[in-house]
C-alpha cells in the first residue's frame, strides 16, 4: 500500500536519501506503528504491575510491627526443632502446594494449622516471595491488627476510610495472606458483627483467587467465632490443602 505524499514531505524523503539514510527510517507503515504501540503499552502494563505489587506488599498490607516481613523456603531451619521430621514434612508439603499455585497456575485456598511459634506465618511468607516472583499482587493482613482498627475506628474517624480502603484491596488482591486468623475472637468470644460481614465480603469475592490463612485455632473454634457460611468458604477442606504442624513447639526463630 503506498502512501499518499505530499510534495514538501517527498522533498524531505529526497534530501535524507542523499544523507543515505532510508525511507524505512523515515515513515511508518500502520503495521510498524500497531507494533510500536504495542510494545509501549506492553511496558506500561509491566511497570504498571511492578508498581501495583510494591503497593500491595508494602503500602495495602496490614502488618503486625507496620513494617513488610520477609521469608524464604532457604530460610527454613528444621534443625531448630526436636520433631526434625515433622518439621521437614510441613515444608515439603508447602513447597508442593505453592509448585502447585505458581508453575501449575491453580486456584485454592491453603491453611496452615498449629500452636503458637511453630513457622506457620514463616512458611506463608514463603510461599508469598514465590507468588511475588512472578509477579502476583500479593497482601498480608494480620487479624489481630485488622481487628484493633475496627476497635478504634468510631473514636478515629481517620479509621473508617482506612479500613474500607483495606477491604476492598482485600478483595482485590491476587493472593492474600490472613495472619493469626482467630485471634480476633478471644476464646470461643464471636467476631463483632461488622467485621464479620467485611470478612464474608471478602470471601465472596475471592472465589477462583488463593487466600492463605494461618490460625492457632482448631476449625470448629474458628466456627464459633464466625458465620459458618464464611468458614466454610475460606477453610479449604480438602486435606491435602491443610498443613498441619503436628509434634512441634513454639520456637519463635524457625
Amino acid at each position: 500500500m503506498e502512501l499518499a505524499l505530499t510534495p514538501t514531505l517527498k522533498k524531505m524523503i529526497a534530501e535524507a536519501e542523499r544523507m543515505g539514510i532510508s525511507v524505512d527510517d523515515v515513515i511508518e507503515t500502520p503495521e510498524q506503528r500497531a507494533q510500536r504501540e504495542k510494545e509501549f503499552e506492553d511496558k506500561q502494563r509491566k511497570a504498571w504491575r511492578k508498581g501495583m505489587k510494591k503497593k500491595f506488599w508494602e503500602e495495602f498490607s496490614v502488618w503486625p510491627d507496620g513494617k513488610p516481613e520477609e521469608f524464604t523456603f532457604r530460610d527454613w531451619r528444621p534443625n531448630i526443632q526436636e520433631n526434625v521430621e515433622a518439621t521437614k514434612y510441613v515444608a515439603r508439603q508447602t513447597l508442593n502446594i505453592t509448585k502447585e499455585l505458581v508453575e501449575q497456575g491453580k486456584s485454592y485456598n491453603v491453611v496452615f494449622l498449629g500452636t503458637p511459634g511453630v513457622g506457620k506465618t514463616s512458611l506463608a511468607l514463603a510461599m508469598a516471595n514465590e507468588f511475588r516472583k512472578v509477579g502476583k499482587f500479593v497482601m498480608f493482613v494480620s487479624t489481630t491488627e485488622l481487628k484493633r482498627m475496627y476497635d478504634n475506628m468510631y473514636d478515629k474517624e481517620d479509621l473508617i476510610p482506612k479500613v474500607d480502603n483495606i477491604v476492598n484491596w482485600m478483595k482485590k488482591a491476587e493472593v492474600l495472606i490472613l495472619d493469626d486468623f482467630g485471634t480476633e475472637g478471644i476464646g470461643r468470644e464471636r467476631v463483632r458483627v461488622d467485621m464479620q460481614n467485611s470478612m464474608y465480603e471478602v470471601v465472596n469475592a475471592r472465589k477462583g483467587k488463593t487466600t492463605l490463612i494461618t490460625t492457632n485455632n482448631r476449625i470448629e473454634e474458628l466456627q464459633a467465632m464466625y458465620d459458618p457460611k464464611i468458614i466454610s468458604r475460606l477453610i479449604p477442606k480438602n486435606k491435602d490443602h491443610q498443613v498441619v504442624f503436628k509434634g512441634m513447639e513454639d520456637v519463635r526463630e524457625v
